[in-house]
């Protein structure tokens, strides 16, 4: 028989033991649902299609969301992140704070503009709430300082998306975490990679920047290249200091044998548009899908369509 006290204390262990139960559980499930477009043991790579998504959503319901949720919830001990900015993302601003609450070391950098503004507001609340930061706001200044134009400084900005989990995870990719890109109303990419090696070329970059360098301010990263995972060799570039537009993207194009396939918000530089068309003309299939906003640009506008050639097949979504 047991005492009224030793009642409550079975009964504390038991409801302790039944809670612990349901959370591995869950916690299984959570993983399980995790379904990537395509996988090997160490990579997991997501497609966000906006023909499963009409409207933008607060939600975090596709398997992308879902990975970077995961492993927000699951780190240990670190987690360093860089986005453009944060909004109408609950489920993962809640799970960083949640995460910082429970001890793990959170840091992250964003972009600010000349005038000290990002461009989501909820940028703002999870700088309250995790002030363990950093932004490029500095950086524009001195560049303003250096050119003199204080009507329009700002000549670049801080647009990577990554997370570094306890310096072994990296989940990256195209997607802001916004409404509008995690949850696939946006046509975005992501990609979670299991790999020591490409963390440590991340926190290369990051720390760079939590320190307080920017943009031209950076050093290049080293040991970034031709680094093995599974069936895979990744080489990890960042801009603009790899300068990948002339060292890394031409290249490809100049050497590619059959086909060139490309998914683009905008194209914007000249030599890979011009590139493209050499490409086009010595016989590789080059199709090229755009978002039909870049139409504003006249120069892509007349060399792919009009001017230069007729033989790019490009698409307008």
């Amino acid at each position: 028989m047991y005492s009224n006290n030793g009642i409550i204390f079975f009964m504390k262990k038991f409801f302790l033991t039944l809670f612990l139960v349901f959370i591995m559980l869950n916690g299984s499930v959570i993983a399980k649902s995790i379904k990537p477009d395509a996988e090997e043991a160490n990579l997991q790579l997501f497609f966000l299609n906006p023909l499963n998504q009409r409207k933008p959503k607060n939600e975090c319901k596709n398997s992308a969301c879902k990975a970077l949720l995961h492993n927000i919830n699951n780190a240990k001990e670190s987690i360093d992140f860089a986005i453009y900015g944060i909004n109408d993302q609950d489920k993962i601003f809640n799970a960083l704070v949640k995460a910082q609450k429970r001890g793990v070391k959170i840091r992250w950098v964003t972009d600010l503009n000349e005038k000290n503004k990002n461009i989501y507001y909820d940028t703002y609340a999870l700088m309250h709430k995790i002030p363990t930061y950093n932004t490029d706001y500095i950086s524009q200044q001195k560049e303003a300082d250096r050119t003199k134009n204080y009507e329009f400084p700002q000549t670049a900005i801080m647009h990577n998306k990554f997370f570094i989990f306890d310096n072994q995870k990296v989940f990256t990719g195209s997607t802001n975490i916004s409404s509008y890109c995690l949850t696939g109303y946006n046509s975005n990419v992501a990609i979670l990679i299991d790999s020591q090696d490409i963390a440590n070329v991340y926190e290369q970059e990051f720390e760079q920047m939590y320190r307080g360098k920017f943009h031209n301010e950076k050093n290049a990263v080293i040991n970034n290249e031709n680094i093995k995972i599974d069936n895979a060799c990744i080489s990890v570039y960042f801009s603009p200091v790899n300068k990948i537009t002339t060292e890394q993207i031409i290249p490809l194009i100049k050497n590619a044998k059959s086909y060139i396939y490309i998914p683009a918000f905008y194209l914007t530089r000249k030599s890979i548009i011009y590139e493209l068309i050499n490409a086009k003309n010595r016989g590789i299939d080059v199709k090229i899908i755009v978002d039909e906003t870049s139409m504003i640009d006249t120069f892509l506008f007349d060399s792919l369509l009009k001017g230069i050639t007729h033989n790019v097949k490009l698409v307008l979504v």
